[in-house]
C-alpha cells in the first residue's frame, strides 16, 4: 500500500472515530506534586483508576477543558501492520520489534527496584545500593568508577536525538539506524507509517497538530525530523510495563502519539495478550488500547501501566522481564519531538543568522572603504591636474 492510499484510509477512518467520539471530563483528585510523592515509579493496578475507556472513541479532558488523552479506536488498518511492506521482508510489526533491545537506563519508567529484572552484572559489583527515589541502582566498577541503571526492560529508539555529553554537539541519529541498511527501513518501510500517525494527529487535532508543526520547524529545517512528520525520534517498547512516570524532554506544546500492535494476534485467539492499561493516576482514568489505536496524550502527566497478562482472562499470569519476548506480544510506538535537539536546531539558525549578518555588513563595510578610496584618489588626480 502507498502512503498516499494510507493517508487517504487513515484521514477518512480517524475523521469518521471523531465526529462519533465521546467526550468525558476528569477532575483530578490531587495535586501534580501530590501524586509524584505518592505514585513515581510505582506500578499502578485496579486500584489507581474508575474509569475505562475501551471500546469507543473517546476524548477524555481535564478540569481546565484541556486534551489529557484521546483513544482513536482502529486509527490504522491492523491488517497494514501485520503485512510486509515489501516481498520477503518480515511483517511491519515485526520490524518495529527489532528496535527494542535491553535497555537499563529508563530510570522511574522502568518502575521500581526489582532485583530480577536488574543487569546481572550489578551482584558482581564490588559495591552497590539503591538510591532513594527507589528507581535507580548505583554500582561501583573494579575500577572505582560509580555509574547507576534501572530495571532492564525491552525498549529501543530511532530516529535522533542529542548526544547529552556534548552540549551544543550536532545531533545524531539513533544507533539503531546508524547503518544505511537500517536506516533505509525507516525511510522506505516505516515511512508510510510515520505520515499515517501524522496525519491521524491531523485530523482528529488540527490545532495540536499545527502547534507541534511548528515547534518542530527548526529540526525539520536542519534535517532532524522524521519523514515529513512532526516528530524527531520514536520509541519502540515490548511488553513494556512502564512505571508511573511523566515524559521529559518531550515539546510542551505537543501531545504523545502512542500506536499499539499485536504482532502475534493472527496466530490464535490465545495470542492475545491481556491488561497493559494506560493509567491516569490523578484523575483515576485507565485507557485500554489495542491493535491498530491510536492514543493521543498529556504526557506531560503523570501515567504509568498495569500488568501486562498472558491473555484476556483476569487470572492470566502476568509478563515479566525474563519471558517478555514470547508472544503474546504488547507492542508501542511512541513518536514525539525532542526539546532539546529543536533548542540546538535554533541557537544554530540564530548563530547561522548572525554570521550572515556580519559577513553583510563586513561586505557593506569593504564597499564604503572602496568608494571612500575612490572619491579620495578622484581628489588627488584634480589637485594635481
Amino acid at each position: 500500500m502507498s502512503a498516499a492510499a494510507l493517508a487517504r484510509i487513515v484521514r477518512a477512518r480517524v475523521a469518521d472515530e471523531m465526529a462519533t467520539a465521546t467526550t468525558i471530563r476528569a477532575e483530578p483528585t490531587c495535586t501534580f506534586d501530590e501524586c509524584q510523592s505518592r505514585y513515581r515509579s510505582a506500578f499502578l493496578t485496579r486500584r489507581h483508576y474508575d474509569t475505562v475507556v475501551a471500546d469507543q472513541t473517546t476524548v477524555v479532558r481535564d478540569e481546565n477543558d484541556r486534551v489529557l488523552a484521546v483513544l482513536i479506536k482502529a486509527a490504522v488498518p491492523g491488517d497494514y501492520l501485520l503485512a510486509s511492506p515489501r516481498e520477503g521482508a518480515p511483517s511491519l510489526a515485526e520490524q518495529l520489534c527489532t528496535v527494542a533491545r535491553v535497555n537499563d537506563s529508563r530510570g522511574a519508567a522502568a518502575g521500581r527496584y526489582d532485583e530480577a529484572a536488574m543487569p546481572e552484572h550489578i551482584h558482581r559489583a564490588p559495591s552497590y545500593h539503591v538510591a532513594s527515589n527507589g528507581y535507580i541502582m548505583y554500582f561501583r566498577t573494579a575500577s572505582g568508577a560509580t555509574m547507576k541503571v534501572a530495571n532492564r526492560v525491552l525498549s529501543g529508539v530511532f530516529g535522533y536525538y542529542l548526544p547529552k555529553a556534548h552540549y551544543g554537539a550536532t545531533p545524531r541519529r539513533c544507533a539503531y539506524n546508524r547503518t544505511d541498511t537500517r536506516h533505509e527501513r525507516v525511510t522506505h518501510d516505516w515511512a508510510p507509517l510515520l505520515r499515517a500517525v501524522a496525519t491521524a494527529v491531523r485530523t482528529a487535532l488540527p490545532r495540536v497538530y499545527a502547534a507541534q508543526r511548528r515547534a518542530v520547524a527548526p529540526a525539520h529545517r536542519a534535517g532532524f525530523a522524521l519523514e515529513h512528520t512532526p516528530y524527531t525520534t520514536g520509541t519502540v517498547n515490548v511488553n513494556f510495563r512502564t512505571g508511573t512516570h511523566v515524559d521529559a524532554n518531550n515539546v510542551a506544546a505537543s501531545l504523545g502519539n502512542m500506536l499499539v500492535l499485536e504482532p502475534d494476534m493472527e496466530r490464535s485467539a490465545q495470542s492475545r495478550f491481556g491488561g497493559g492499561l494506560l493509567v491516569f493516576p490523578r484523575y483515576r482514568v485507565a485507557i485500554d488500547a489495542r491493535h491498530g489505536d491510536l492514543v493521543l496524550m498529556n504526557v506531560h502527566e503523570w501515567h504509568g501501566n498495569t500488568a501486562i497478562r498472558r491473555s484476556r482472562a483476569p487470572s492470566a499470569r502476568a509478563v515479566t522481564f525474563s519471558d517478555a519476548t514470547r508472544a503474546p506480544r504488547r507492542v508501542t510506538l511512541v513518536l514525539y519531538a525532542r526539546t532539546d535537539l529543536i533548542e540546538h536546531c535554533q541557537r544554530n539558525e540564530r548563530a547561522s543568522a548572525a554570521g550572515a549578518k556580519r559577513a553583510r555588513m563586513g561586505a557593506t563595510d569593504d564597499a564604503d572603504d572602496a568608494e571612500d578610496g575612490e572619491r579620495a584618489s578622484k581628489r588627488t588626480r584634480m589637485h594635481s591636474e
